[in-house]
């Protein structure tokens, strides 16, 4: 598919080259060529990506189910050296994992690339929203799942993909994802919520930072309470009454939600945080205290692949560039629902 491009495309004997004469958007490009396949399946694959050996033959199997609308592979960069391949080879945007899994909204897997994709042509029904120019892929397979059909990520099929070549090219793509957290929000409300936490967990987080004893002492009665029902319930769930296994849990879950909101401290929400930081010292330690304990937990599990100082730069520079374009998309799309948090769906 030749989407607007200034010299069109040339395409050896026996393939067919559908043309827009001006650019109309990735999604639009992938329904014309949806709408031309006569095949019950159909692959989309971007011109910047080059597929490994045995791709499809990886894909193929798992259409087998009639109830999986798409699988997708995993997306590897084409070249890994210099800046910021070499960052890109670790934690690239479009890499969801060595792990295979079902993907679904709030999942490890939330959502896969449209850049490599297999598809089942009649689960797709129109295509990818074709008004949106950033984020399509995102909103197809919340629409296939919304709708009961399954997607699967299968990473033992790969795809080479050539990211941004310079530092400022790599930022600018990094700010344009931001951007379709809003159209996103504006489809699919509270599944794009940059911070997902049950309220009484957000007040206990609240008390604990706000630097008194009292405030400490309140954060620790809200958890022990806490602690308490979900001993309660797992006694009338029929597992073993254990105070000790429900502070477990509950303590395994104020981590988690620590390291979140660390996440939305230094990423989605860091306009606001440097806004704190700017009027109060206290805040400021406390930014300062995020951005330290995010990079050291994200950088430990690749610490073999590259080194702390490359890895800490790259991912404040990428979640500056996110978060700038987020809010972006906030403002242009007049509405805060992209930034706002959401509790746990029971």
């Amino acid at each position: 598919m030749d989407d607007g491009s200034a010299a069109p495309v040339s395409a050896p004997a026996g393939v067919r080259v559908l043309r827009h004469d001006v650019a109309r958007g990735p999604a639009a490009a992938r329904n014309a060529g949806l709408r031309a396949a006569g095949t019950a399946l159909v692959a989309f694959l971007d011109s910047d990506c080059v597929p490994r050996p045995g791709w499809l033959e990886r894909l193929r199997p798992h259409l087998d189910d009639p109830s999986l609308a798409a699988v997708a592979p995993r997306i590897v960069p084409l070249d890994a050296s210099g800046w910021p391949g070499e960052y890109e080879a670790v934690v690239g945007a479009l890499d969801m994992g060595p792990h295979p899994a079902p993907v679904r909204a709030g999942s490890a897997v939330s959502y896969v690339p449209s850049a490599a994709l297999l598809v089942r042509r009649d689960a797709l029904g129109a295509g990818f929203d074709e008004s949106m120019r950033v984020a399509e892929d995102v909103d197809l397979v919340w629409r296939l799942t919304g709708a009961g059909w399954r997607v699967r990520y299968e990473p033992a099929a790969e795809v080479a993909h050539e990211h941004p070549a310079t530092t400022a090219e790599w930022l600018r793509r990094r700010a344009f994802y931001g951007t379709g957290a809003a159209l996103l929000a504006a489809r699919h409300g509270s599944a794009v919520s940059p911070l997902v936490m049950a309220p009484e967990t957000a007040l206990a987080w609240v008390l604990a930072l706000s630097g008194r004893r009292r405030g400490a002492v309140a954060a620790l009665g809200i958890l022990g309470v806490t602690a308490a029902r979900l001993a309660s319930r797992l006694v009338a769930s029929g597992e073993r009454p254990s105070a000790g296994l429900a502070a477990l849990l509950v303590a395994r879950g104020v981590g988690a939600s620590g390291r979140a909101l660390a996440r939305s401290a230094t990423r989605h929400h860091w306009p606001l945080a440097v806004g704190a930081s700017l009027a109060s010292r206290r805040a400021r330690r406390l930014v300062v205290a995020a951005v330290v304990a995010d990079s050291a937990v994200a950088w430990w599990p690749v610490r073999g692949r590259i080194g702390p100082i490359r890895h800490t730069v790259g991912r404040r520079l990428e979640d500056l560039a996110y978060g700038a374009g987020l809010w972006a998309g906030a403002v242009r799309a007049r509405s805060p629902r992209a930034l706002l948090p959401t509790r746990p769906r029971n």
